[in-house]
């Protein structure tokens, strides 16, 4: 931390005065501790919720755990009111987030989208008849742009804007949750680029045939 400090204050024009509590005292950096407090509990709430909603424990070194501790942050900056009565989201930029959410670790539907010219006219599509969603497992969303994130049954996280919900007997799929294979830093790992995460088109997704041995996911009535 006081590299990056040091760092900071190099590149600035302006004049910048670093501050640091005295070492090995952390009763002195009050406001840091308080934020590890936040996120952890957070975190806790979300694995214990997720652990109850599939009936089972989840390990701590799992890759869906390190997406629950980005929801984890993303929900403290977005919904967590302070004493003035707003977010540290409100806060920063004037407004409220009001793009919907659903509960971590759910199957959705997320939509694929659709291949454009450069004036954002549709063009035409190479396979028509091909389904227009994908189930995944929902894990939070882009702090930025407000997309969602799914988890394709490939295992890795793809983004998309829009995303529907399954009947409740097909939210909740363990199996599905224990294939994860992407994490925060490494969201594609089956990709050439395993460090980006993009959105899908509907003429760039394969239905992909499982593996010798490996068992087909469930088919919910809710897909189109």
């Amino acid at each position: 931390i006081v590299a990056v400090q040091n760092r900071l204050q190099t590149l600035r024009q302006g004049r910048t005065v670093p501050r640091n509590p005295p070492a090995y005292n952390p009763a002195s950096n009050g406001p840091c501790e308080k934020a590890v407090q936040d996120v952890c509990a957070h975190l806790r709430a979300i694995k214990l919720g997720l652990e109850a909603r599939l009936k089972m424990d989840i390990d701590d070194f799992l890759p869906i755990v390190q997406w629950a501790l980005e929801h984890a942050v993303f929900l403290i900056n977005k919904f967590s009111v302070g004493e003035d009565g707003m977010t540290p989201y409100e806060r920063a930029t004037g407004r409220k987030w009001r793009r919907a959410i659903v509960e971590f670790g759910e199957m959705v539907l997320a939509k694929l989208a659709l291949r454009r010219n450069k004036r954002g006219s549709v063009k035409g599509q190479k396979r028509k008849l091909a389904k227009r969603s994908v189930e995944g497992v929902w894990v939070g969303q882009v702090a930025r742009t407000g997309e969602h994130i799914v988890i394709k049954p490939s295992g890795d996280a793809v983004r998309c804007r829009t995303i529907r919900r399954l009947p409740t007997e097909h939210r909740w799929q363990p199996e599905r949750v224990l294939t994860i294979r992407a994490t925060p830093r490494l969201p594609s790992p089956s990709t050439a680029m395993p460090e980006a995460m993009e959105s899908r088109l509907v003429d760039e997704e394969v239905e992909v045939p499982p593996a010798e041995g490996q068992a087909v996911p469930p088919i919910s009535s809710g897909n189109p």
